[in-house]
């Protein structure tokens, strides 16, 4: 196999019910020059004997199992393992636009970008796999966006999955797997570097499955509110070097992020 010009990595951890769906949807991707590395979680349930059936049929799926450690860990051990110029992410219960990536390719041939970010909608986890993506409109030429702190504290932006990124972000930068929401302290690692091209596709490429019970939607606990402040910490440390990064965290991140663990 020629070597990829893409790396998407997903944790997969217990997910045979939703797994079809989400490979599915890497796999039927108008551009093809991908590998797509998913990492299976010491999964119990049979995901690890699903990903070996779909690998036997398509070989740019790579399989690499590790012991349980939670998605952060998982993810790490994906990110260590790339071998594309960029990479993406999806989660094991979602699925992508048949043209994402190569719209997304698209938006980096238009602007001086490290990273291409998207839109995503919502469906509800008993509808999921009924749902349809929208045929694919015109496609309007990517946004620069000059202010990546801003953009990434919008609530329909402040995702990890819904970018794609240069491979060289991502030197030094890794998932905080001691956490809940380890994948916050990612975003927000990134999001403030200074320098980073930044460019942003109007379109809903990516389909995010709501399902009741899951690390985002359970009920808020002392240990979710404790993690925040865990947050916070690691946040504050990586940038503990750039006062004026940091001040700005303080007013435009930490505040709330403290009030809603309050």
């Amino acid at each position: 196999m020629k070597s990829p010009e893409v790396s998407i990595v997903m944790a997969v951890w217990n997910a045979t019910r939703t797994l079809p769906a989400a490979l599915d949807s890497v796999l039927a991707q108008t551009f093809g020059n991908f590998e797509l590395i998913c990492v299976d979680d010491g999964s119990e349930d049979g995901s690890l004997d699903l990903l070996r059936e779909y690998a036997a049929k398509d070989p740019r799926i790579r399989i690499l199992p590790v012991p349980h450690g939670g998605a952060c860990a998982a993810l790490n051990a994906g990110l260590d393992s790339v071998r594309g110029s960029f990479v993406g992410f999806i989660d094991n219960d979602d699925a992508m636009h048949p043209q994402l990536l190569e719209t997304a390719l698209a938006a980096f041939g238009k602007g001086d970008f490290d990273i291409v970010v998207w839109d995503y909608y919502s469906v509800r986890d008993e509808i999921f796999d009924d749902a349809a993506f929208a045929p694919m409109p015109e496609i309007p030429p990517p946004k620069a966006i000059s202010d990546g702190m801003a953009f990434a504290a919008e609530g329909s932006h402040n995702s990890f999955w819904c970018r794609l990124y240069r491979r060289r972000v991502f030197d030094g930068v890794r998932f905080e797997p001691s956490v809940i929401h380890g994948d916050m302290c990612l975003l927000w690692k990134i999001a403030p570097t200074p320098g980073l091209g930044l460019g942003h596709v109007p379109l809903p490429l990516y389909r995010y499955r709501v399902r009741d019970g899951s690390t985002v939607h359970s009920p808020w606990t002392e240990q979710k509110a404790l993690d925040k402040v865990k947050i916070i910490r690691v946040i504050h440390g990586y940038h503990a070097g750039n006062r004026k990064v940091l001040s700005r965290l303080r007013k435009e991140l930490f505040a709330e992020m403290a009030w809603s663990s309050y």
